[in-house]
């Protein structure tokens, strides 16, 4: 061990944290000072200059967090620059894409998997792997067989303008602002940024600050509150024994703090790429002329999680950059399937896969499937008949509608976290036990109240359909 490491080690131990934790939020904060370097010496200078920089910054953070594994990310790079040139813009480009990233991250799963979540160099694979597949699949829908014309709308937005060479792609891939943990943003945003599309917009130095501070208040509302309430008492005797009702509230209090870890430090990088320059979206031209929109990396929808009152709110705010790739990429190119449940089920089940092997993450997805499909069939059978929709919106009712739809968000929440964190089916499985399989009994009596509200208020025909 060397002595930086020993001193790192020995603060890790003194805030609590593992050293590879550590290691990765100091390379994220490290991102700031880095940011205010790249505007005041990189920016001006040509293009190879910003590439020399972002690849050998990002291959110094690499370095810092992964060693020598260091060569799995430059093999990701090489293949994909390889598979370009050779394939080109063709279906069989995005099969070997496909195949070759998902199979690399794989196989790292098979060599470094423990039965606990890890920090090795497996986790910002994850996201290159994201970043390389979409950047081959934009290549094919950009320079693909469309006519001229003919080309779907989005291209506005994720065409490229030029198939990128060895030194773009690497640059792209080693971003320093979002190598470690994302957010994931498309080629075209960061072609335009290079081209200094953005550069009239000065917005990016208080929308990143602002996301800076976002992230170390929700950083030390974790560490606070996982002083309380922490993985090791969910899984106590403790816990086990104590009243139903603090189970449940205790299970929604640790979820939601769960939730918070992921958050500060997805709001800490998104705030990273923001001071670069690279997050810019819109600008206001009407209402609010000096308004600038800085959320293309945004990962994090926080005042939606903060209220959210049902699992789709959640779906829509957290992990928004990954959300909309896989939406993107896989999703909507299971359209051919002709069924929204089989293409979400089998989306689901990509990410399930692109997280490992552990069977919590394939329960916790397992779950959403279900809570998303029981919510969407309920809000059809409101949005179908008038007289309920009244009834849950009757003044006297809409208090206790409220505190209802409160608790089964953060509570349930907290169920379909547990196998997510946890990840072992042993540790997860005995904090369902103590809660008597609550999300498993919810889901099951679903299916006779739905029935049950289909024969109480069936679906009215639209007064257009009456008329006739």
């Amino acid at each position: 061990m060397t002595e930086s490491e020993g001193y790192i080690g020995q603060l890790a131990t003194a805030v609590g944290a593992t050293e590879p934790a550590l290691r990765l939020l100091l390379s994220i904060v490290f991102g700031y000072p880095l940011s205010l370097v790249y505007r005041k010496f990189i920016w001006d200078l040509p293009e190879l200059h910003h590439h020399v920089f972002n690849i050998s910054m990002g291959l110094g953070i690499c370095y810092f967090n992964y060693g020598f594994d260091i060569y799995h990310s430059i093999l990701a790079i090489l293949a994909t620059f390889i598979l370009i040139r050779v394939l080109g813009p063709s279906r069989n480009l995005r099969l070997a894409s496909f195949a070759y990233h998902m199979g690399h991250l794989l196989f790292g799963y098979v060599l470094t998997g423990t039965d606990t979540y890890d920090i090795k160099w497996t986790m910002p694979h994850c996201v290159l792997v994201l970043r390389l597949i979409g950047l081959t699949f934009d290549v094919c829908d950009t320079f693909g067989s469309h006519k001229k014309g003919d080309e779907p709308k989005e291209m506005d937005v994720y065409g490229i303008h030029k198939s990128p060479n060895l030194l773009q792609i690497a640059s792209y891939t080693y971003f320093p602002g979002s190598f470690l943990v994302g957010p994931q943003f498309p080629y075209r945003q960061y072609e335009r940024f290079l081209a200094k599309e953005f550069d009239k917009y000065q917005g990016y130095i208080d929308a990143g600050f602002k996301r800076f501070f976002l992230g170390v208040f929700y950083l030390v509302v974790y560490q606070i509150g996982n002083m309380f309430a922490s993985d090791a008492y969910l899984l106590s005797p403790e816990y086990a024994s104590s009243g139903y009702f603090s189970r449940l509230i205790f299970l929604g209090i640790w979820g939601r703090l769960t939730l918070y870890k992921y958050m500060s430090i997805w709001l800490l990088s998104e705030g990273v790429c923001t001071r670069f320059g690279l997050t810019f979206r819109s600008a206001s031209k009407l209402d609010h002329p000096d308004e600038e929109d800085w959320s293309a990396g945004e990962n994090v929808k926080v005042q939606r999680l903060e209220k959210a009152s049902k699992f789709t709110h959640y779906i829509e705010s957290f992990n928004v950059a990954t959300n909309k790739w896989v939406a993107r990429h896989i999703y909507k190119r299971l359209k051919f399937l002709g069924s929204r449940e089989i293409s979400q089920g089998a989306t689901l089940l990509f990410l399930a896969i692109w997280h490992g092997f552990h069977s919590g993450y394939y329960a916790s997805f397992l779950m959403e499937f279900i809570v998303v499909y029981i919510e969407r069939s309920f809000h059809t059978i409101v949005k179908g008949n008038e007289r309920l929709r009244r009834l849950l919106d009757h003044p006297h009712l809409q208090p206790l509608y409220f505190v209802l739809l409160k608790f089964y968000a953060i509570v349930g929440m907290g169920w379909c976290l547990t196998p997510f964190a946890f990840l072992s089916f042993s540790k997860y499985y005995a904090i369902f036990r103590a809660v008597y399989f609550l999300g498993y009994v919810f889901s099951l009596v679903y299916i006779p109240i739905h029935f049950l509200l289909k024969a109480i208020f069936p679906r009215e025909r639209a007064k257009a359909e009456k008329s006739q």
